[in-house]
């Protein structure tokens, strides 16, 4: 603030006081919060209704994992082997069918991973063969379409309900551009981290093209 003092000269000039005022405040803290659980790959994907399948699952931050899920029934028993691994034992299914896997930490629940509970009363054989177009082996240049095709066929007397096919398409992917237009003639299909995935039914003598 100001005040008025007494100049050398004996005039008047203002003068400006400042005042330095002790002050405190408290320590802030920054905290750092754990990542969610993320289950990225299941091994088997798929096993009998009855349950009992030895699942590995991979993925990271599973440290601390306090519950691991197959749709909403909790797995048999489990085993934290890293943070990148959890060994788990598969619980029995009500149906035949997909149910998502999940993980639950202190810090939440991971998104789900599909595993198919497969009848083995219901179901029957079947074949995998794959063909690509040019073929295997030959000289393609930048910018060249590929198309990839894989065929399921049922094998045997029974029908297949909830077959399941994975194929690792990360080789494939190191040297070309996925265009998001996978499609199956039955079932269901996708492409997610590097493998083509797909799911459905086969009657006797029945078949699925997935492109």
């Amino acid at each position: 603030m100001g005040r008025i003092v007494d100049g050398l000269d004996g005039g008047k000039r203002p003068e400006m006081i400042v005042t330095d005022t002790a002050s405190s405040s408290s320590t802030g803290k920054y905290t750092y919060d754990t990542p969610a659980p993320v289950v990225a790959g299941l091994a088997p994907d798929h096993g009998p209704l009855a349950g009992g399948t030895t699942v590995t699952l991979t993925g990271s931050h599973l440290t601390g994992a306090t519950a691991v899920s197959f749709g909403a029934v909790p797995a048999t028993a489990f085993t934290v082997d890293s943070d990148s691994q959890i060994t788990a034992t598969a619980p029995a299914g009500s149906a035949p069918g997909a149910v998502d896997v999940t993980v639950t930490t202190p810090a939440g629940a991971s998104t789900g991973r599909p595993y198919t509970y497969v009848d083995p009363l219901s179901t029957g054989s079947y074949v995998f063969s794959e063909t690509s177009d040019p073929t295997s082996g030959s000289t393609v240049k930048t910018g060249d379409k590929v198309t990839y095709s894989a065929t399921v066929a049922q094998k045997g007397a029974d029908e297949a309900k909830g077959a399941t096919v994975t194929d690792d398409l990360s080789k494939v992917l190191d040297d070309a551009a996925y265009n998001g237009d996978v499609k199956a003639t039955s079932g269901t299909a996708e492409v997610r981290d590097g493998k083509l995935r797909w799911t459905g039914d086969l009657p006797v003598g029945g078949s699925a093209t997935i492109t």
